[in-house]
């Protein structure tokens, strides 16, 4: 049985083969080529996302950032014993609340600029609690005398640019005003002094803080009570749940969520009470230099790592997207010359090394179309129109070259399957890898059965043939 071996028109002899195989190699060199303006389009696609974070940060600059509640921490100046030939100094005690409970809601807006949108929130709600009485609180070792006439109640906050009304405090039952700054600078935000305590008090010290905050991208609190809940709802519908513990309970739903957190201290990384002598940078941190950072200390670092809350998740990350889209440009490029190759052979119709070039082109420009027009419509749409815009070309392109409408059919047949099959890969996320090898596989599979019956070293005659006379017989094509 002779094997099917199609003939490309003006090939003959030794110059035939070479020609061919220039050809072929043309075709490799083309798609080498290619990975330049696809590595663009990704950098262009980082260039972009880069963009939209300098807006997002600009916004968060305006309207305010990160939010993230520390606090109520009491805080009490003492004496310290002094030692030999040293003059007595100052040090402070920090103690946490016995129970905190905290209630929060936000609503979300959208804010613009240019083609870019960055969701924002607007957070309201009440701290509830209590401290243990003073009478219970343990006294530093090194302390001569309790200042309690000079206790200050500390409440951290992310970004005091979104403070949107003065926060409202009540102590002992008894309104007292915060102001602005703090005496712990690991601790950034504001705080509130108190009416004069004694060691002697016996009842614990309760508190409220009502306050309004606005915010972008995170809403946090840090656990500081020995026992703390908190209870986070808002109308954003794709929450991230964030931090040291993810919430108890929670429900999201279309229209919004609640979560709540059940949290003891057991679970968190800082005691309920230290000073600002155990205030010192992690011990695991080797090479630490306390001059150079000395408001990152061990108990701030780890309150920050305890914190729990939630991140307004964008239902789709098209730049996220548009990049995972992109490393696939290759397989495109590839998986496309090896459609229009098949169709070279099978109609006999030669398609230059710039008619492949210019497919290439096209392949490349699709992501660069995706990236445009998913700034303004999102990311679905501006797939469907890119994918109906590069497939309806070059599936015409080749049907002209092929001179064969049903040519150009299958062409456009073949990109528009490998569209539809990048769009699912970029949906599936976690099982991405599976489906994009085993399409891959399919891919090659199918290259291999409908080039099965090509003699590869007869594509053109042989010089053997040319020179018995018979260099003009003619191969069969491959069925179309």
């Amino acid at each position: 049985m002779t094997d099917i071996a199609p003939r490309l028109p003006g090939l003959s002899g030794w110059l035939g083969r070479l020609a061919f195989n220039l050809h072929i190699a043309g075709i490799v060199v083309i798609a080498l080529l290619l990975l330049i303006p696809l590595s663009t389009v990704r950098d262009l696609i980082n260039e972009r996302s880069y963009r939209q974070h300098e807006v997002e940060a600009g916004i968060a600059s305006e309207w305010g950032g990160v939010q993230t509640l520390v606090g109520p921490i009491l805080k009490v100046p003492y004496r310290v014993k002094a030692l030999p030939n040293q003059p007595e100094r100052m040090s402070a005690a920090y103690y946490l609340p016995q129970t905190l409970d905290a209630q929060l809601s936000f609503t979300t807006e959208m804010r613009y600029r240019a083609v870019f949108e960055i969701p924002v929130y607007r957070a309201q709600g009440r701290l509830v609690g209590a401290f243990p009485p003073p009478s219970t609180l343990p006294v530093p070792p090194d302390a001569t005398a309790m200042l309690w006439d000079q206790a200050l109640l500390l409440m951290g906050v992310g970004d005091l640019t979104g403070i949107d009304s003065d926060p409202a405090l009540k102590w002992l039952g008894q309104p007292v005003a915060f102001t602005p700054g703090s005496s712990v600078p690991a601790i950034p935000g504001m705080q509130a002094p108190l009416p004069t305590l004694s060691l002697t008090d016996t009842d614990p010290l309760p508190f409220s803080i009502d306050l309004t905050l606005r915010g972008t991208d995170r809403l946090q609190l840090v656990p500081v009570g020995a026992t703390s809940s908190f209870t986070l709802t808002g109308d954003w519908p794709h929450p991230g749940f964030i931090g040291g513990a993810l919430p108890a309970e929670r429900d999201v739903t279309k229209t919004g969520f609640t979560a709540h957190w059940t949290l003891s201290y057991l679970a968190r990384g800082f005691p309920q009470h230290w000073t600002e002598a155990t205030e010192i940078p992690p011990a695991n941190n080797q090479g630490y230099d306390s001059s150079y950072d000395n408001d990152r200390n061990g108990i701030a670092a780890a309150m920050s790592a305890s914190s729990v809350g939630m991140t307004l998740i964008q239902p789709v990350d098209f730049y996220h997207v548009s990049e995972r889209a992109a490393k696939f440009g290759f397989l495109f490029v590839a998986a496309m010359f090896g459609t229009v190759f098949v169709i070279e052979l099978a109609s006999g119709k030669r398609v230059h090394v710039v008619q492949y070039l210019l497919i290439g082109a096209a392949l490349a420009l699709f992501f660069c179309l995706l990236l445009a027009l998913s700034e303004v419509i999102g990311f679905t749409p501006a797939y469907l129109v890119a994918a109906v815009m590069t497939t309806g070309l070059i599936g015409a392109y080749l049907g002209h070259i092929a001179q064969s409408l049903r040519k150009g059919a299958i062409g456009a047949g073949v990109l528009a399957g490998l569209y539809g099959y990048l769009y699912v890969l970029l949906q599936l996320e976690d099982m991405s890898l599976l489906a994009g090898a085993l399409g891959l596989f399919a891919s090659l599979a199918a290259f291999m059965w409908f080039t099965r019956k090509v003699d590869w070293f007869r594509l053109a005659p042989t010089a053997a043939n040319e020179l018995l006379g018979t260099g003009g017989k003619t191969e069969a094509p491959l069925p179309s």
